[in-house]
């Protein structure tokens, strides 16, 4: 699947603790970040954001504009000044690629337009991995297609020859059946895969 996974660090997080979650939805009025500054001096706050982002944001064409696809930031359980960002879609491509400093500038905005606050603190720095650029993962986590049936989970945890025989064998959430997706999925795999081993070696002593 394509989607990036951003930590957002605050010096001093704006949210009251348990309220961090922030979904952000969209009409089309939406897309013109203008409408959300009403008199002069909000516009002209609005005026140096959007020369400020204009290096990498064209308003002229949304499609560029890779916070449109933002569905969701959200607190840490226990990290008092961390929100996670999740980009979906080709914009997780688009942000893979991005500077820390583009996606900071980026993160400050959208929080400012959709709360209507232009004083928000933006974040300070991000933590991220960009698996969409790991030519070993390519992606971030598996996603079904309509076409995938249950058997094609038995057929990746099958053993190469056999199980019998295991010379290569797969674990991951992407061979889970039940949990594929999640981190118990590949714990889960990786458990059955490794009995394989045990059982290999048990039996060939």
């Amino acid at each position: 699947g394509r989607v990036s996974k951003v930590h957002l660090h605050f010096e001093n997080p704006f949210w009251r603790q348990g309220e961090g979650f922030f979904f952000f939805a969209r009409y089309p009025q939406d897309l013109d970040l203008s409408e959300y500054f009403s008199n002069e001096t909000d516009a002209g706050i609005y005026d140096v954001y959007e020369e400020d982002l204009s290096s990498y944001l064209n308003y002229d064409d949304k499609e560029t504009d890779w916070t449109q696809s933002v569905y969701v930031m959200n607190e840490i359980v226990g990290v008092r000044n961390v929100l996670i960002m999740w980009v979906a879609g080709d914009a997780a491509e688009i942000v893979d690629n991005l500077s820390e400093e583009e996606i900071l500038l980026g993160a400050k905005q959208l929080l400012r337009s959709f709360t209507g606050d232009p004083m928000i603190p933006g974040p300070y720095k991000i933590t991220r991995n960009t698996w969409l650029k790991d030519p070993l993962a390519m992606g971030t986590w598996s996603s079904p297609s309509v076409t995938t049936k249950v058997s094609d989970y038995a057929d990746l945890l099958t053993g190469l020859p056999s199980d019998e025989n295991p010379r290569v064998l797969l674990a991951g959430e992407h061979a889970h059946k039940k949990f594929a997706g999640v981190m118990h999925g590949a714990r889960l795999s990786g458990i059955e895969q490794a009995d394989k081993i045990i059982n290999f070696i048990n039996n060939n002593e």
